[in-house]
C-alpha cells in the first residue's frame, strides 16, 4: 500500500464541510469546528505526515497548514465528494498502528458522518428494516 500527503486544499474542503455548530468528540470532550478550522486542519496535516513517515521510514516534518476558507461559501462540494475525500485522507493517514485512536480519525469519522446525513433521502429512510 502506498501513501502520500494530501493537499491543503483537500484538507480545507474537509474541515470547511461541517456546519458552524458541528463538533467531534476527542478524549470525551466536544471540539467545535467553528473558529478552529485552521487548527483542526493542522491536526490532519500532522497525522497525514506521521502516516507517510511511518510507511516510508522517514522523518519529514509536517509543514504549517495553509487554511483556505473559500470553500465555506455554501456547499460547493457534494456529500458524496466529501465522503470520498474522507476515504482518500483516511487511506493516506492509516499507516500507523494507532490510527483508529487518533484525533484525526475522530475528525474524519465526524465529517464523513455529517456528509452521510446530508445524502438525499437519508432523513426519510427507515431507521430499521422490518
Amino acid at each position: 500500500m502506498s501513501a502520500f500527503t494530501v493537499s491543503d486544499k483537500h484538507i480545507s474542503a474537509l474541515v470547511n464541510y461541517p456546519k458552524n455548530d458541528g463538533y467531534y468528540y476527542w478524549n470525551n470532550q466536544p471540539h467545535y469546528f467553528n473558529g478552529t478550522r485552521g487548527a483542526i486542519g493542522q491536526i490532519l496535516v500532522n497525522e497525514n505526515y506521521r502516516s507517510v513517515n511511518a510507511r516510508y521510514d522517514e522523518q519529514a516534518q509536517a509543514p504549517e497548514f495553509e487554511y483556505d476558507s473559500s470553500s465555506r461559501r455554501g456547499d460547493i462540494y457534494s456529500a458524496v465528494q466529501i465522503i470520498k475525500a474522507c476515504q482518500c485522507y483516511a487511506y493516506q493517514a492509516c499507516e500507523t498502528d494507532d490510527w483508529e485512536s487518533t484525533e484525526a480519525y475522530a475528525i474524519i469519522e465526524t465529517i464523513k458522518a455529517e456528509a452521510i446525513h446530508r445524502l438525499p433521502g437519508y432523513d426519510t429512510a427507515d431507521w430499521e428494516i422490518h
